[in-house]
């Protein structure tokens, strides 16, 4: 598992293969209230806070899983053509090593309580 901590800025947090052009999507009406904005190869979700620092988990699971704590689980089909993903805000990235392959990808949100200093995006 990888962990860290990013600078959102915008309110949105990318994960999209690295290098490539363009990594983030255009955000439509409809996209705000789904919550996300989607390509095969990179898709962008909705933070809960403008800008701020959050915790950040990348796994691979072998089925989705609604974390405990979640207030938003959104999955997408999400095609890793490269051995390299990044999960960054437009400020900030972290570099992430995966097989290549078509995944479900799931995005879990926790809110900062008691427990956590940060919001967890996992």
């Amino acid at each position: 598992m990888n962990n860290f901590i990013l600078e959102i800025s915008y309110s949105q947090i990318a994960i999209f293969i690295k290098g490539t052009k363009f990594p983030f999507n255009d955000w439509t009406d409809i996209h705000v209230k789904q919550g996300f904005a989607w390509r095969s190869e990179s898709v962008c979700f909705g933070s809960l806070l403008n800008d701020g620092k959050c915790m950040v988990n990348v796994s691979i699971q072998k089925s989705v899983k609604v974390l405990e704590g979640s207030i938003r689980t959104i999955v997408v089909p999400f095609h890793i053509s490269e051995h390299k993903i990044e999960v960054a805000s437009i400020t900030q990235g972290e570099c992430i090593q995966m097989p290549k392959g078509l995944y479900e990808l799931v995005f879990n949100v926790i809110p900062k309580s008691n427990e956590n200093d940060y919001d967890i995006y996992d």
